[in-house]
This record gives C-alpha cells, structure tokens and sequence, in this order.
C-alpha cells in the first residue's frame, strides 16, 4: 500500500483539475489527418452510423473511430447535441483514462520512495504537454495509456516472472497497435525481455500468446473490412509507395526531439554518484521499449515529431530519477528551477492554445448563427472546412480573388471568409462590404506562423465580411 505525501494528493488533485479544464476548455487538434481519419467520423454523433465509419474508412483501421463514435453517441443518448461539446466530453473521459493509467504505473514502479513518487506526479500533471497530449483525440495520443500499461506489465513480468502479467503485457500492446500499428514494434522489447530470461518454455509460450494475438486482430479487422488484417497491408503497402515523400529527416530527428523535451540545459549533466545500475533495474522495461520504438522509427525516412507521442509518458518515466537525484544532491539547484519555471511557463500555452482556433472558432461562429446558408472561402481561406463541429453546416464556396472582388449585393444568408494575407488584394471588395468578426489563431500558432509562414500561412487569421446591409442581424 503506498503512502502519500500531502504533497502528492495535492499534485494528483491539482494535476487531475487541469487536465479537466484542458480537456473542456481546449478542443484544438494537432494535424489535418486528426480531423480527416478521426473527429469527421465521430462528431456530429447523431448525424453518423458505425456502418458509415467502415464504408468509408481510409488507409488505417476503422477501429478508433468505431470505438470512439461509440463515446461520442453515449454523450449524445446523455443529452450533449452539440457537436463540440461531444468532442469535450470525448477528450474528458480519454484524458481521464490516460491519467488514470500513467499515475497507476508510475506510482507503482516508484512506491518505494516518496521523493520519486512526488516528481512523478508534478510530470504527469505539470509537464507541459501532458494536460493536452493525454486529452487530445489523437491517434498517438489514444495509443500512449496502452504502451504504458503494456510496460508496466512487462515490467512486472522481468521482476516476478508472472505469466499473467506476460499476458497483460501482450493484450494491452495489442490494444495499443490497433490504434497505431507502430506502436506493435514494442512487441520486440517484450521479446527481449523474455529471452533475457533464458527460459525456452516461457519462450515459447510467448511466441504462442503473440500468435494468438495476431490471429485474434487480424480476425477483427476481416469482420469490419473484409480481409485478414486487410486495414494493416492497406496501411503498410500505402506507406512503403509514398511516405519517403511526405517528411524525410535525418535518423537522429527523435533524439534532438526528446532532448528538447528534457528543457535543456536542465537535465544535461554528469550525475557524479548516481548508480545506473539501481536506479535503472527498476525500468529496464521502459528503456526496452523506447530503445526499441525509437530505432525503429528513426530508420524510417517519414518522420514527424508527433510519432514519439506514444512513447512520451515513458519518457517522462526515465526522467524522474534524475530529478529525484538532482532534488536530493541540491534541492536549490538551479536546474530544478529552471526545469520547473520553464514547464509552468509553457504549462498554459500548451494547454489553452487552441490548435486551428482560426477555423474552428469560425465555424463556432456560425453554429450560433444558424440563419448563414453559403459560406464563400477565399481562394486557400479554408484548408480545411471544420463543419463536424456544426450540426447544420453551411454550403462551402470556393471562389478566386478576382471573381470575389467583383461581389455586389450579397443576400443576408452569405457570408465571406477571407484570410487575412488575401485582403490586400481585394481593394475593391472591401470598399463595399464590412467586417463582421475576425478569428485570429492562438499565442504558439502566432509564433510558428512567424517562424514559418510557407508551411503555417493557413493558420492565419480569417475574418468574416458580410452586405452592409445585413450588419445589424449578427
């Protein structure tokens, strides 16, 4: 049984209450493939079936859909009719079991000493991206709480040699890969670990038990698209034709990715009376498994930073010995301050940056303006058009600037939408129509727009311009 500090029942609760307030009060996604392969086919619930999800599942398996539609329509048979607050709900009960799992792993692997234990709990609730990565209805992130727990388990297996925990171990990773299939790469960590036993029995049991599981999923997947693991080879063969294409880095991409997630200089040091060997024993599985995920991933060519997501909350898990052990040398170090102040100061930009805020706050816009009908975008203005977050969308037009700056006389059912770096060239439109209401992105996305405006430039602020005449109905 393991005794809490006051300090940690604070950090749980408090870490708990933000993760609420992220999960109501952000309802941003990450990349246009969340919104495609995943928040299109969920929300709105009672405009979707199950039958609708499969017929029109792309090159990944329908199950997270399937599964997650199922949440979305236990909000709606609860009363929740607005799309956006189904997606709430949704992103509230995912960040609540990602929580829930690390904060049962963690604790368990660090219960034997109260200062581990207390860092721990500050990264699961206060590292800066957690609040929003365990909440977002993300592939990685819906994959991250079953590596965790698969982790955990064979962990538990390597200390006590318990072929329950073995077969835990398995069943959870395979729920994991059957949100991402990479992340079925760990399945070589368990092996190691059960090779490391030099047990040919046990062995070979694994070896039957994984087997099993293949069959077991590629049987599921033959039920819900017709072919045996046909969701895998469709997936698999997709990625070997084009990938090379989407986002070639060099091998070490990841490396620098999690040694920026370390807040640098912070954790950079020599641990002069640090035993590896003690400190580490304990986790032998969670460095299996990111060694492996890792080396696998990094000699792929298609590499984006948002991979890594479901390996992060093990990655969290190797920090906290350092801390512990910094804490403990010098609880005034200056690389404890720097590592806490940084993650409080990014703490609310992660978490209230609502990602596309530019679009999505549109179509909020137009939620509560059910009397719109057509909505003419700009040339590029809508990438993407967010009406699963509308219960009744209106007619999406495209039309150039040139044919744009000709409009005269809109009926007071139209509105315009134009981003912000097309106005300049629309001297004439704007002489004879008003501004309604401009949607601008969020602090980070600014900054990113800044940064690289080529490849962020469709984050930009969108404003919405209507007939002088029909000002006053807004």
């Amino acid at each position: 049984m393991v005794k809490f500090s006051k300090r940690s029942k604070w950090l749980i609760g408090l870490g708990f209450a933000l993760l609420v307030l992220t999960a109501l009060m952000n309802i941003g996604f990450i990349a246009i493939d969340d919104y495609a392969c995943i928040i299109e086919k969920i929300i709105p619930a009672q405009n979707l079936t199950f039958n609708q999800v499969i017929a029109e599942r792309d090159i990944r398996s329908p199950f997270a859909p399937l599964v997650l539609l199922g949440v979305t329509k236990l909000g709606w048979y609860l009363g929740i009719q607005d799309p956006a607050w189904q997606f709430r709900f949704l992103s509230l009960l995912v960040g609540f079991f990602s929580y829930s799992a690390f904060s049962w792993v963690g604790i368990r692997l660090f219960k034997e000493n109260n200062r581990k234990i207390e860092w721990f709990l500050f990264l699961s609730g206060f590292y800066f991206l957690s609040p929003v990565f365990f909440s977002r209805i993300l592939i990685e992130s819906l994959s991250m709480p079953f590596i965790t727990l698969s982790c955990w388990f064979a962990q538990h297996y390597w200390e006590r040699t318990d072929r329950k925990s073995l077969g835990l171990s398995l069943l959870f990773l395979v729920l994991a890969s059957m949100f991402r299939f990479q992340a079925g790469i760990c399945f070589v960590g368990i092996f190691f670990l059960v090779a490391l036993k030099r047990d040919f029995p046990e062995l070979l049991v694994f070896v039957l038990m994984a087997i099993m599981g293949f069959l077991i999923t590629g049987a599921l997947d033959y039920l819900l698209t017709g072919a045996f693991h046909g969701s895998l080879f469709t997936y698999v063969g997709y990625n070997l034709k084009y990938s090379s294409g989407f986002g070639v880095t060099p091998f070490y991409t990841f490396l620098l990715v999690f040694l920026g997630l370390s807040l640098p200089p912070s954790l950079i040091g020599r641990y002069c009376g640090l035993s590896w060997r003690r400190e580490f024993a304990g986790l032998i599985a969670p460095v299996l498994y990111i060694s492996v995920f890792l080396f696998a991933h990094s000699i792929v060519p298609h590499k984006e930073e948002r991979f890594v997501i479901p390996i992060l909350q093990l990655f969290l898990i190797l920090l906290v010995p350092f801390l512990a052990f910094i804490a403990a040398d010098n609880p005034r170090s200056w690389r404890l301050k720097w590592f806490v102040g940084l993650n409080l100061i990014l703490l609310p930009l992660a978490c209230f940056n609502i990602a596309q805020n530019n679009v999505i706050s549109l179509v909020r816009f137009l939620h509560t303006n059910p009397n719109i009908k057509n909505i003419v975008g700009v040339e590029e203005t809508f990438v993407l058009y967010t009406k699963a977050f509308l219960l009744k969308p209106p007619k999406l037009i495209k039309l150039s600037v040139e044919d744009v700056e000709q409009l005269r006389g809109l009926d007071c059912d139209v509105l315009i939408a134009i981003r912000r770096d097309y106005e300049k060239q629309l001297n004439q439109f704007l002489k004879f129509h008003t501004k309604l209401v401009e949607f601008s992105p969020g602090p980070l996305e600014e900054f990113v727009i800044k940064f690289n405006p080529k490849q962020n430039i469709r984050r930009g602020t969108i404003a919405l311009y209507s007939d002088p005449k029909c000002v006053s109905r807004f």
